[in-house]
């Protein structure tokens, strides 16, 4: 606030700045000085990539500790801007898959190996029944979940929690993507505890 320094255009959302912080005994630190690192020019062009973008980094600030370097999700959220600013439309797919890559990271990716009431596994290419509340898929003999994830789906959402997160959901057609979004949102407002 104090600061007599003018920094131009780059302080700018979607930009990976370097920067010299100074932080104090508040919230607030002082700019000392910014450097464009890489601009991601094509997001702010596009008003659902700025939406997408904008979710993104949302949900980075609930999960993420403030102060709490974690080169992982620091290179996570790189690739996904880089990404949506690349693609040719604003996929949000992309978004969901960034999502439970980071819910991953952050120690609340969902169980979709094993039940996780009793731990039986479900075989490979097998559907299963899914519970956001319960974070993950329950076999019947447990209760069943409330929803029934192809093993399409199913397998996307395994490829999404590693570091092949980026290629997870390109295989699904547009109606699994969709379906694929009404799960991760449905789970994330659960772990988040909000919509």
């Amino acid at each position: 606030r104090r600061s007599r320094r003018r920094f131009g255009g780059i302080l700018q959302t979607c930009a990976l700045l370097d920067v010299d912080l100074a932080h104090g005994r508040g919230e607030l630190g002082t700019l000392r000085g910014a450097t464009l690192v890489r601009p991601w020019s094509n997001i702010l062009r596009n008003l659902r990539k700025i939406g997408l973008a904008s979710a993104g980094l949302e949900l980075v600030r609930e999960l993420i500790p403030a102060r709490e370097p974690d080169s992982g999700v620091f290179d996570t959220v790189v690739a996904f801007l880089d990404r949506l600013d690349g693609a040719a439309s604003a996929e949000e797919a992309l978004l969901f898959a960034f999502e439970v890559r980071l819910l991953g990271l952050a120690g609340f990716a969902p169980g979709l190996l094993a039940c996780g009431r009793c731990g039986k596994r479900p075989a490979d290419g097998q559907a299963a029944l899914f519970d956001p509340s319960a974070g993950g898929i329950v076999c019947r003999a447990c209760g069943g979940g409330s929803v029934q994830l192809s093993a399409r789906i199913r397998a996307a959402l395994v490829q999404a929690t590693s570091d092949r997160w980026l290629q997870a959901i390109s295989s699904l057609d547009a109606a699994e993507q969709v379906a694929v979004s009404e799960v991760v949102a449905e789970f994330t407002s659960h772990r988040l505890r909000r919509r």
